[in-house]
């Protein structure tokens, strides 16, 4: 009976910050595999961290939506909340590095299908980083009170400015 009490409050304490260790666990990933000296096991070590982010996306993407579904009420009380809230963005930027992924490691492993999946994510991306920043720009007029004149620099800017870029590269690949 313990161990489920802490299964349901793992799940209900569970907040978009934790999709952080995505967007470190992806950029590792990448940077190693940007690594200039020939190190041997490292492009096994950077595919790894790689899968790993994969892994750990998907695991916080089903505890996050348990916890919206399961204890929506307190769930949605960090739309409130004025730093939690920004990490929002968090959930698109380690999407990103996954789409990445797909671009560097994904290609050489499966092909035309890596690419192919790429842009499907990427799409879903673009989704995320929009509804983000339309959150938080309505979430900081009507929160933090337009009419003071207080700036918090929006948060949802981060991956709109990433999206951008990686349009470039996922959409214009020449593998199709």
């Amino acid at each position: 009976m313990n161990q489920i009490n802490r299964g349901q409050e793992m799940i209900r304490q569970f907040t978009p910050n934790w999709f952080t260790a995505t967007m470190g666990t992806g950029i590792l990933a990448l940077a190693l595999n940007q690594f200039p000296a020939q190190i041997p096991g490292l492009h096994a070590v950077d595919r790894g961290l790689w899968f790993l982010n994969i892994g750990l996306f998907l695991l916080f993407s089903i505890l996050y939506a348990t916890c919206w579904i399961v204890y929506y009420d307190e769930a949605r009380r960090i739309l409130a909340h004025s730093v939690v809230s920004m990490f929002f963005g968090a959930i698109p930027m380690g999407l990103a590095t996954i789409i990445n992924g797909f671009m560097v490691f994904g290609i050489l492993l499966w092909g035309n299908v890596a690419l192919q999946t790429a842009r499907g994510l990427w799409w879903i991306d673009v989704l995320l980083a929009v509804g983000c920043g339309c959150f938080c720009a309505l979430h900081d007029v009507y929160a933090s009170g337009a009419q003071s004149g207080k700036d918090d620099g929006g948060c949802g800017s981060c991956p709109l400015l990433l999206l951008r870029w990686r349009r470039s590269v996922v959409l214009s690949s020449s593998h199709t």
